[in-house]
């Protein structure tokens, strides 16, 4: 029986400002493919769907760069044993 799940991801690097202090940082946020798609249905950008997950934690987006293709292969039996102990 299968028990691997392959999930497509995309690693954007950003630059942010932290609206508390004024601090300018990089950062890179990972978003699935699931969630880049369902967010274009609704007419969002990849830059506004960033944009509102940084707004949500004190953040302003200045910059998004080019997204790095990613695929995950997570092995769902560990996860299950790993989080029933």
């Amino acid at each position: 029986m299968k028990t691997f799940e392959d999930i497509s991801v995309r690693v954007f690097p950003v630059k942010i400002t932290d609206m508390r202090t004024g601090d300018h940082s990089n950062d890179s946020i990972a978003i699935t493919k699931t969630k880049l798609q369902a967010a274009q249905q609704v007419g969002m950008s990849s830059w506004e769907l960033i944009d509102k997950e940084y707004a949500r934690q004190g953040f302003r987006v200045d910059c998004v760069g080019k997204a790095q293709k990613i695929t995950i292969i997570v092995d769902l039996m560990d996860a299950c044993t790993a989080r029933g102990r």
